[in-house]
């Protein structure tokens, strides 16, 4: 399990940040052949870029530069009352909490070095929703902790790995930050190597080897679905709170509370621990009721429109898939595919939306608001799930692998297809 960790998008925001921020050499940048870079106190701007691009390092870039204003813990605390002030419905789930300050208190404990600290400032100044994302997944977590009675020292670890946690995203191309693109197996493959990235960063320094664990992680899904290991039940209670808590405040961003609320109503006793699938449809649930804001109104029509693309991708799907033959139809990641496409089609069976009953139900909802939006949150809920296999099937997918024609095109046909049908944007 390795990746390799390219500092040149990385350098690219560092030398970013030294036109606004005074950024030096805080040693020699020396090329790992040993040719002198830049003398130590040197100034980092755009200006150096291509001449520290040209070589590798001799040492990751943040271990021999400085940045004059450095996040620290006490920073980085009052960022999070800030945060809390600008959205006063993120407090709201500290009114059932066994310790109300905690989850900020938390942030002041933070376990940073010169490397951490350096790579947090670069992602507040040149990534900041990327910054926003991982504070408002640490808090959540601190939330899910208190309520869990998880120990002092466990969840100090799990606020900093949680802080750190999608760092290793600044080190891929710029390409890979548009979470609408769909991309290929290889591109998949990149994505999917950032917990590495940071665990191999981290793993250098002793004091974080078990924050670099968590972080390796935070993929990871109890069902074994996660990755880069996909490991099936072996993590610890701090790692499957910042896996769960990392899904559902990635989906909470992009889709709203309705499609959160059925992502972990869904997945609670099969990707994540449902105690704390449990704990963060309560805190959810107080940030919902706190919001001024309400999700997009969802009526009949939206919901058969969503319903028939759905059962048109997913019958197709599994008609596909049952028509490949060996070698390519006995490989992992074809099996995976074809046992979640038929977990859809169970799953929407359960509430009378197969192909023979589906056009029914609908129709006895009609009149009934709260039943409909029951019901599109289990057709938005499959969506997420036909994507999720999709993702997992191209990453799963042998590099010299050839993808049969139909299948090729069923995936296609229905990213194309089904890539717009999210309600609540």
């Amino acid at each position: 399990m390795n990746a390799v960790v390219n500092d040149d998008q990385y350098m690219t925001h560092v030398t970013d940040l030294g036109e606004s921020e005074v950024v030096t050499a805080s040693e020699d940048i020396v090329s790992e052949k040993g040719v002198m870079l830049l003398p130590k106190g040197a100034a980092i701007n755009k200006k150096m870029l291509s001449k520290l691009q040209q070589h590798s390092l001799d040492q990751q870039v943040d271990q021999v530069i400085t940045i004059e204003d450095a996040l620290d813990s006490a920073q980085i605390m009052e960022i999070g009352q800030l945060l809390l002030k600008e959205h006063p419905e993120f407090a709201a789930s500290q009114a059932f909490l066994f310790d109300r300050t905690m989850p900020i208190r938390s942030f002041g404990r933070l376990r940073l070095n010169t490397t951490t600290r350096n790579k947090l400032t670069v992602c507040k100044n040149q990534k900041p929703e990327l910054f926003e994302h991982s504070m408002l997944v640490a808090y959540c977590c601190m939330c899910v902790a208190d309520l869990m009675k998880v120990p002092l020292i466990d969840a100090d670890d799990l606020i900093t790995a949680a802080m750190l946690h999608d760092l290793g995203m600044m080190h891929l191309s710029k390409e890979f930050h548009d979470h609408s693109a769909i991309y290929t197996p290889e591109q998949e493959r990149q994505i999917a190597s950032h917990p590495i990235i940071m665990y191999q960063i981290l793993a250098k320094f002793p004091e974080y080897t078990t924050i670099a664990n968590l972080i390796l992680e935070h993929h990871e899904h109890l069902d074994g679905s996660g990755y880069p290991k996909a490991l099936v039940g072996k993590t610890s209670l701090p790692s499957q709170i910042l896996s769960a808590t990392e899904c559902a405040i990635s989906v909470f961003q992009k889709h709203g509370y309705n499609y959160t609320l059925s992502v972990l109503k869904t997945h609670m006793a099969e990707q994540f621990n449902d105690k704390v699938s449990k704990c963060l449809i309560k805190i959810l649930n107080s940030w919902h009721e706190a919001s001024s804001e309400f999700d997009f109104p969802r009526n009949y029509d939206d919901v058969e429109l969503l319903y028939e693309k759905l059962n048109t991708s997913v019958t197709s799907g599994a008609k596909t898939l049952s028509t490949l033959t060996n070698p390519f139809a006995s490989s992992s990641a074809v099996i995976h595919l074809k046992q979640r496409i038929s977990a859809i089609q169970v799953s929407l069976a359960n509430v009378g939306l197969d192909k023979l009953r589906g056009a029914t139900t609908l129709k006895m909802t009609s009149d009934d608001d709260d039943l409909i939006i029951e019901i599109g949150d289990v057709i938005q809920d499959s969506i997420f799930q036909v994507f999720d296999s999709i993702r997992i099937f191209r990453r799963q997918l042998h590099p010299e692998s050839k993808v049969p024609s139909e299948l090729t095109a069923w995936l296609k046909q229905t990213e194309d297809t089904l890539k717009d049908c999210f309600l609540g944007e």
